[in-house]
């Protein structure tokens, strides 16, 4: 019986000394996985290309302003002939267009920047279709290049607004489209932030128990 209980004891101890020696098995993953974030997100390009938008919109809006104030008295917006009609909601539409951008942007919505596209074209294209029209309301052909000269002389509210309009316009539109406007607007969707993971590791594999026999 004594001869029994030592050989019990004996194995007994073995078991322990190679429990206690056995390399624990450490996870690579331990500490959890590395919080990814996004790759970061300047908004001074964003909100640069919304001051653009805003100051074109503002532009567009003091040379509209400026036109029908300078019409006759008792004639109004209704008594205008169809193309100036045509020339003063092309306008106000492209400041609108442009102004909703902004504020879109602003919220930092990514819709914003598209707008914001929009409204630049539709700017540029307020300011240079100005000449087209009314040319052809007049009956008579208005050189590109003479207009142009003209606006950039800055000699007056009409032509220099018109300068700011048909500089700042494209300036917004291609600031809108830049990587880093898109990557600051994106976030806002949850695009650069990645959820932190629990910084836990799996297990350790502890050694293996043996049944003793007795």
């Amino acid at each position: 019986m004594s001869a029994r209980i030592g050989s019990a004891v004996s194995r007994r101890g073995t078991y322990m000394t190679y429990q206690q020696g056995y390399p624990q098995q450490q996870s690579q993953y331990q500490g959890g996985y590395p919080a990814e974030t996004g790759g970061g997100s300047n908004p001074a390009v964003a909100i640069i290309s919304a001051v653009l938008a805003l100051v074109a919109a503002a532009a567009l809006v003091v040379v509209n302003l400026k036109r029908l104030g300078d019409l006759p008295p008792r004639i109004g917006f209704g008594d205008l002939p169809g193309p100036y009609k045509t020339v003063v909601i092309l306008w106000f539409g492209a400041a609108l267009i442009l102004l909703v951008g902004t504020i879109i942007v602003f919220l930092r919505k990514l819709a914003g920047a598209f707008i914001v596209v929009l409204g630049g074209l539709a700017g540029i294209a307020a300011v240079l279709l100005y000449p087209v029209i009314i040319g052809d309301a007049l009956g008579i052909k208005i050189e590109m290049g003479d207009y142009i000269k003209e606006v950039f002389k800055f000699d007056g509210t009409e032509s220099t607004f018109s300068a700011i309009a048909l500089i700042a316009s494209p300036l917004a539109l291609i600031l809108a489209i830049l990587p880093p406007t898109l990557r600051y607007l994106r976030g806002s969707t949850g695009d650069d932030d990645f959820p932190q993971y629990p910084q836990q590791g799996y297990p350790q594999q502890q050694g293996y128990p043996q049944q003793p026999n007795w």
